[in-house]
């Protein structure tokens, strides 16, 4: 997790944050939390850190990626599983208000354009693995902002 705090603070993090966020509101309440989730999301996808720096360096689409992406409304409504991955009552998906964009957003979404860049049949199973709702059409919604961009 120390590797990816270090990767927060960096100027260039911080940097992108401010040119991509423009007026969205950047939360860091929770940030160890946050630094957890974020660690967890890069063993699941398989993508090293140093792939993400060398985008945030040197990869501007990855920029535009994340600007153009943060401009999309993506209304999922409900979460879909395999049979037998369902989850229990307890674990079904519940509203959450966005407040704004966690600190960690760009690490997400540089995970995303990373594998849409390297390994486009293994995003939609990232996706699922990290529980997003309905996985394959927010999949196939990234391949078009990625297609957009190129």
């Amino acid at each position: 997790m120390e590797e990816i705090d270090k990767l927060i603070k960096s100027t260039e993090y911080q940097n992108v944050i401010l040119k991509v966020s423009k007026n969205k509101k950047i939360l860091d309440n929770y940030y160890d939390s946050l630094l957890k989730i974020a660690k967890r999301n890069l063993e699941i996808s398989d993508v090293k850190l140093e792939y993400l720096e060398e985008l945030l360096k040197n990869d501007e689409k990855s920029l535009i990626y994340s600007f153009v992406k943060m401009g999309l409304i993506i209304d999922n409504q409900e979460e879909e599983f395999s049979k037998g991955e369902e989850p229990s009552n307890d674990e079904k998906m519940v509203t959450i208000n966005n407040l704004g964009k966690s600190i960690t957003f760009l690490i997400d979404d540089l995970i995303e354009y990373y594998l849409l860049k390297n390994s486009q049949k293994e995003l939609e199973n990232y996706l699922k693995a990290i529980r997003i709702p309905n996985a394959k059409k927010y999949a196939q919604e990234l391949k078009e902002v990625y297609d957009s961009i190129k």
